[in-house]
């Protein structure tokens, strides 16, 4: 419903003008919106991508929720600008049910944006008060065991809670999330290097298992 007054537009009445000057930020575009899907419906939108739109569709990959299994498979555009990862669960408490069940239906989980400097652009987040998906530092461990990382770099990726994926090529990539917004939607940052193409998939494991222990203790606050 429209509840402009006269003279003025909608984006008046519904939005406040912050006077305060905004400083620039790094984030470059949009990287990929990735959506959470019923679980019956992945083959038909990956249908319409592709007859429609004509998109690419990457191989499906199953991914563990500490809940069930997440069903994804990425979609893009031939300039491969528009990325689309499409995610399914048929387990009733993992981060896409949950979604799912937040939206009533289908919905953006997750939209990413790409920088130039995963270090800078994180650390004016933190300055910002945008609250970050805490990461365990045994992840970091394993990185260490399969990366000749020395301790100074690691220690970064600890502090400022960065993800890293290599792939085959030397291909590198970099991401953070932001915590879930009413147990749901949230954002990533991310900086791809060296023509990375993936989603840093090896992570998943990782991000899902932060997000389901970020949402136990908040469902447990909410009780006392």
């Amino acid at each position: 419903m429209d509840n402009a007054a006269p003279g003025e537009s909608i984006y008046d009445s519904d939005f406040v003008v912050d006077p305060q000057a905004v400083a620039k930020g790094g984030l470059q575009r949009i990287d990929h919106m990735a959506m959470a899907l019923p679980a019956d419906s992945l083959d038909s939108w990956v249908l319409f991508y592709k007859s429609i739109l004509d998109f690419e569709a990457d191989d499906e990959v199953v991914l563990p929720d500490p809940y069930g299994l997440v069903k994804s498979r990425a979609l893009r555009s031939r300039c491969s600008t528009v990325r689309l990862p499409l995610n399914i669960s048929e387990n009733r408490n993992t981060a896409i049910s949950h979604a799912l069940s937040s939206y009533r239906g289908s919905g953006v989980h997750h939209i990413a944006f790409s920088c130039e400097d995963i270090f800078a652009e994180v650390s004016r987040a933190k300055e910002s008060g945008v609250p970050l998906l805490d990461i365990p530092l045994n992840y970091y461990d394993d990185l260490a065991a399969r990366f000749d990382f020395d301790e100074e770099f690691l220690s970064e990726l600890a502090y400022y809670n960065v993800l890293y994926d290599r792939d085959a090529q030397g291909g590198e990539l970099f991401h953070v999330y932001t915590d879930a917004f009413d147990g749901r939607f949230f954002f990533e940052i991310l900086q791809r290097k060296n023509g990375y193409a993936g989603y840093g998939a090896a992570n998943v494991p990782v991000r899902l298992a932060a997000m389901a222990k970020a949402r136990n203790v908040a469902a447990r606050q909410a009780r006392l």
